[in-house]
């Protein structure tokens, strides 16, 4: 198998990243890098991160908080792996997810799976739907584009990425159905693995949920970033 490398974006999350690492660190697919993005945090995630001693775990700072996207982004110009996966630093992936996706890619550009919406207390099953097939056709690209709201619970082919520059884009909520479109406009192959795996929490400190600060962030205008 060869190396995936996972994306932790965080912002003093300090207890739920170290539950988020432990998750992927347990993974039964033993190939895997995991980059932690600290955007900016004050409550104590480098000591943290630094004292599990795992070389499996690369730490990078950010000097000052510039959103998740900002280091999902860094954390991609860092990676190595074949496959890239992001993992929330409030969400935990259960042990199979990697070995998992990767198998069913088997070279594709992404491969995804359904998912778990994680209220702590209960669990909602959350199913994908992709479509028929592997190779990307214009009418099962249509399908995706309708069915594509979310980016967690996925591999993308670190390369595939990188051909097209496909980034999150920065300073604004709703990244996730950006990225997810051009994903979708350029993907040639994708797939959907059998399986459940990821537990996408409904912390009530998400960033979504808390919008304090209006000017940080803008509404995304898809098109307007496209054209």
């Amino acid at each position: 198998m060869s190396l995936i490398s996972v994306i932790i974006p965080t912002h003093n999350r300090r207890e739920l990243l170290l539950r988020a690492i432990d998750s992927v660190l347990r993974q039964t697919h033993e190939e895997l890098e995991i980059i932690v993005v600290d955007d900016a945090s004050t409550d104590g995630t480098q000591s943290a991160v630094l004292e599990l001693h795992e070389e499996r775990v690369q730490y990078v700072r950010l000097n000052e908080q510039r959103g998740a996207c900002v280091a999902r982004n860094r954390g991609v110009d860092m990676a190595r792996g074949e496959y890239i996966a992001f993992v929330d630093s409030d969400n935990f992936v259960e042990p199979d997810m990697c070995r998992a996706l990767y198998e069913a890619a088997k070279g594709a550009d992404l491969c995804g799976a359904d998912y778990y919406m994680d209220f702590g207390d209960k669990l909602k099953n959350v199913d994908t739907d992709y479509g028929p097939g592997r190779k990307v056709t214009p009418g099962r690209r249509r399908h995706f584009l309708g069915h594509c709201g979310y980016f967690w619970s996925r591999i993308y082919r670190r390369e595939f990425l990188l051909e097209h520059d496909l980034k999150f884009p920065e300073n604004t909520f709703y990244e996730d159905a950006y990225f997810n479109f051009l994903t979708a406009l350029y993907a040639d192959t994708l797939v959907k693995a059998p399986g459940r795996y990821y537990h996408y929490y409904q912390s009530p400190n998400s960033t979504i949920r808390n919008r304090n600060n209006p000017t940080q962030y803008e509404r995304i205008a898809i098109p307007s970033l496209i054209l």
